[in-house]
C-alpha cells in the first residue's frame, strides 16, 4: 500500500502551475497525494483551524507566510529535514521571510511584488516614501 499524503492548497492562476507538479512528484517517489483546494486565502485559513481543532489535519499546507504565524500551533519547522543544496536554489531574502523565530516553516512557492502606479497628470513626482 502507498502512503497517503492530504494537502490543503490555495486556488487562483497565480498557483495552479506550481501544482502541476504535484501529480509527478507522487508518481516518482510512489505516493498518493489527495489534494484539496481552497478557493482563496481565507477559504484556506478557515479550513485549516477547522481541520486542525478537530483533531484532523494536512501533511502540507500551502499557506501564505504572513499567515504562517497565526498558524504555527499546526506547523512543523522544516529545519533539519533539507540539504544546504536543496535550500541554496531559494533567494536567501524569501527563505528569511518564511521563518518565524529563526525557525524555518515553509518554503517560497512565489513572490508577490507589490506595485504602486500614480497619474501623472495629477501627481507631478512620484511619492518618496
Amino acid at each position: 500500500m502507498r502512503p497517503r499524503l492530504r494537502a490543503l492548497v490555495v486556488g487562483g492562476p497565480m498557483y495552479d502551475g506550481l501544482y502541476e507538479t504535484i501529480e509527478p512528484f507522487a508518481r516518482r517517489e510512489g505516493v498518493e497525494i489527495e489534494v484539496i483546494r481552497a478557493v482563496n486565502h481565507p477559504d484556506l485559513n478557515r479550513r485549516i483551524a477547522e481541520a486542525f481543532g478537530q483533531g484532523a489535519g494536512f501533511d502540507l499546507v500551502s499557506t501564505h507566510s504572513k499567515f504562517a504565524p497565526a498558524q504555527q500551533q499546526w506547523l512543523e519547522p522544516l529545519d533539519g529535514l533539507l540539504d544546504p543544496k536543496e535550500l541554496a536554489v531559494f533567494d536567501p531574502r524569501a527563505l528569511e521571510l518564511a521563518r518565524i523565530e529563526g525557525a524555518l516553516f515553509g518554503l517560497p512557492r512565489n513572490l508577490d511584488v507589490k506595485l504602486l502606479y500614480y497619474r501623472t497628470d495629477r501627481v507631478q513626482e512620484a511619492p518618496q516614501s
